[in-house]
């Protein structure tokens, strides 16, 4: 049948083998079972039931509905309540109330709308499952039990709340929008942007960028690590309480005015600190925690490849590869002084010509074509020469090769002769 209505107090059934083009109920009811299928769906006003094996495109429900078992809706907007019980939705809008329980799935959800700030709100309870969530301004996420995969809260005032037994893994927030856990809730995989606030108690794989806060609840025990890469974590819960994390990273990159840890730190047990500073930043000082108690543990510094280059406590310096980094504690705050070194390297074009007398004949020269040079404390360092003759041998030069001069005079070195 093509084009039909239901109107005040009109009730149209669709059962096995049914098929309807543009259907459209203006306060009627409609129900739809047994493996029928409408091609076009709008509902003004009234009640609208999905019943096992039906499959609905294009779906446009006010009024009230509800999804049974093995249904699939496509292309849906929702501007009131949606109760879904174990069907399919792809590419979803909800403007208003969806609510999704065990065995429903949702997928592509954007829930409200940026230009009007609808004030939408889903709810995931146990058993249900949704994925590439959008959240817009002024909405809401709720996790009871359910879980949500590849989440992005961007809207202003937009909010995800995760209770007990909910997951929320894949997530970025920002641009003022929420998080808040609560207990036997998980979230994994997190990234809090400029402008995000998330309130967190157990999960793992957490990152804060520049702008970024994060509350960590004191007393609860499962959070694994925290990356503060700019970002800043503040601790909640009665100030006796502990907040247990096995791994806190500080990703230091830029200028940084505030502390990343803006808390008592001896609240905090933590198994291990790690840091890293940008292999392009420049000398300064950072403000790890504001208030460090005196700070016994050590901190594990790496490079930008995750190698280890030794290990910091208050009042050392350790020298890497590229700059050195001394920790101290002044004003009860935990500072990190970082002096990079003048590095240059990986310059492309640079060819490099080594003369020697003694090896090569009036007016020829050796080659090296993939150079790269280190100038730091008065050394010069040549590295990766792929052509001519090393050590007076005959051979060329295959495998990885390091030549190093090093001026002992502290005059520097104006010129280099050699074979």
């Amino acid at each position: 049948a093509n084009n039909i209505l239901a109107s005040w107090g009109g009730r149209v059934v669709l059962n096995s083998g049914a098929e309807i083009n543009n259907f459209t109920n203006d306060h009627g009811e409609i129900i739809v079972y047994g493996g029928a299928v409408v091609n076009g769906f709008t509902q003004s006003a009234g009640e609208a039931t999905f019943m096992s094996g039906t499959k609905i495109d294009s779906v446009y429900i006010l009024g009230s509905g509800t999804v049974y078992e093995d249904v699939v809706l496509n292309d849906v907007r929702t501007g009131a309540y949606l109760k879904v019980s174990g069907g399919v939705l792809n590419n979803v809008q909800n403007l208003r109330s969806l609510g999704l329980y065990s065995g429903s799935e949702v997928n592509n959800l954007l829930i409200g709308d940026y230009i009007t700030n609808s004030y939408a709100s889903t709810y995931l309870y146990e058993g249900a499952v949704a994925s590439n969530v959008e959240i817009s301004s002024h909405s809401k996420l709720y996790i009871s039990g359910g879980i949500a995969y590849d989440v992005q809260a961007g809207g202003v005032f937009s909010e995800i709340r995760v209770s007990s037994g909910g997951r929320l893994e894949r997530a970025a927030i920002s641009n003022n929008a929420f998080v808040y856990s609560y207990d036997g809730s998980t979230i994994s995989n997190l990234t809090v942007y400029y402008g995000g606030f998330a309130e967190i108690c157990k999960g793992e794989d957490i990152r804060v960028e520049k702008g970024g806060l994060v509350y960590v609840d004191a007393g609860a025990v499962g959070l694994k690590d925290i990356t503060l890469a700019g970002g800043k974590m503040q601790l909640s819960g009665d100030d006796s309480n502990q907040a247990y994390i096995d791994e806190i990273t500080f990703e230091l990159s830029g200028r940084l005015a505030d502390p990343l840890i803006d808390a008592d730190i001896s609240r905090i047990t933590c198994s291990q600190y790690y840091l890293s500073v940008a292999e392009d930043n420049n000398s300064q000082e950072y403000i790890l925690c504001s208030n460090s108690n005196g700070f016994s543990q050590s901190i594990t510094v790496t490079n930008s490849m995750g190698d280890e280059l030794g290990v910091l406590t208050a009042s050392e310096t350790l020298v890497g590869d590229r700059g050195k980094y001394s920790l101290s504690e002044e004003n009860g705050q935990l500072l990190l002084n970082y002096t990079a070194f003048v590095v240059n390297e990986d310059i492309s074009g640079l060819t490099a010509t080594i003369k020697s007398a003694e090896e090569l004949a009036a007016g020829e020269s050796v080659t090296l074509t993939s150079v790269n040079y280190t100038v730091s404390d008065s050394q010069i360092g040549v590295f990766a020469g792929t052509n001519g003759v090393l050590d007076g041998g005959a051979a060329n030069v295959t495998g990885n090769v390091a030549v190093t001069v090093t001026s002992t005079s502290g005059d520097g070195i104006g010129a280099l002769y050699g074979g």
